[in-house]
């Protein structure tokens, strides 16, 4: 399931973004263009095959290498994701080095990335709580936070209801604060994985077509 939602991810994040397609679809870049092409087939190939963990180590490497050569040019989420990557290219390594072998287990893999990957969610809810205690985001006019009503069911008067934009923000952050805070500990972790989960369903039908990405790839790090 993890590497198929990350397959899913990566062919997302460069497919259905209207400002990837426009800078690496329609116009060729000879430097970031041929790694958008070939993260994509690897990625096909890993959502295919995705008990293959030589496949799971080159999806892991092309990605994070992918993103890399853009910096610093590159979104806080795709930063994040960067490390993830790489962290999982590393796990896959350690095994394959000390078995001489490209097929090391797979299980094994996401075993050593398992605390990284709790690691890498706890961070990412530390930053995005704290980088959202700013004019922008606690304005309703301004704040990312509002589209996420267009997902669910919600009738026009009720997205335009300003006691419901206004829980819509905090709501995030308390959300993400505390998903933070049960990952910390031993006994509420698995409802941080939970809360988080949850989050990411909602933040996944959002108006906001570029986050749908995201939010698979964090839902890839929930699991």
């Amino acid at each position: 399931m993890f590497t198929w939602m990350l397959s899913l991810a990566v062919i997302w994040h460069h497919a259905s973004s209207a400002s990837e397609i426009a800078a690496f679809w329609l116009q060729f870049n000879p430097i970031h263009t041929p790694g958008v092409v070939l993260a994509c087939v690897i990625a096909l190939i890993a959502a295919c095959y995705p008990n293959k963990p030589w496949i799971v180590g080159l999806l892991a490497l092309t990605e994070s290498t992918v993103i890399a050569l853009r910096m610093p040019y590159v979104p806080t989420h795709a930063f994040m994701e960067m490390f993830m990557f790489f962290g999982i290219f590393l796990c896959y390594m350690g095994p394959a080095l000390r078995q001489r072998t490209l097929n090391s287990e797979l299980s094994l893999i996401y075993q050593n990335f398992a605390p990284l990957g709790r690691w890498l969610l706890i961070l990412m809810y530390f930053f995005r709580t704290f980088h959202k205690l700013n004019p922008v985001f606690l304005n309703p006019v301004t704040s990312c936070a509002i589209p996420f009503l267009e997902g669910p069911p919600f009738s026009y008067a009720w997205q335009q209801a300003p006691w419901l934009q206004y829980g819509a923000i905090y709501g995030v952050l308390v959300i993400e604060f505390a998903a933070m805070l049960m990952l910390l500990t031993r006994r509420f972790k698995y409802f941080g994985v939970i809360t988080g989960v949850s989050l990411h369903l909602i933040i996944g039908i959002s108006a906001v077509g570029t986050l749908a990405h995201f939010s698979t790839f964090a839902l890839a790090l929930h699991c």
